[in-house]
């Protein structure tokens, strides 16, 4: 993925997830959405590593995983963000060689 795949990844995420989230576990929501927006809102490679963007990512599909162990839409989005956060950690990785 590249960079505008991965910040992309996270705003389709976020409005895939808002209403479900807010309507079935608000609490989550809050949660995951604000550490989807803030992803959302970068603009460059720089501004994905200040906020620590993997582990924004990482952590929002963890929780959705443990909150949603049978919910396929939270399975499905989590795999979605664990992979554009694999995706931002290769490119973190490189940059650094």
């Amino acid at each position: 993925m590249n960079i505008q795949e991965i910040i992309q990844t996270a705003a389709m995420e976020a409005d895939n997830l808002a209403n479900t989230l807010q309507h079935d576990a608000p609490e989550t929501a809050v949660y995951v959405l604000n550490e989807l927006d803030e992803v959302a809102a970068c603009i460059s490679f720089t501004d994905l590593l200040s906020i620590d963007a993997g582990a924004k990512l990482t952590g929002a599909a963890r929780y959705l995983r443990q909150t949603f162990p049978r919910f396929s839409l939270g399975h499905e989005s989590a795999d979605n963000l664990a992979h554009a956060a694999a995706s931002l950690a290769a490119r973190a990785a490189g940059a650094s060689l």
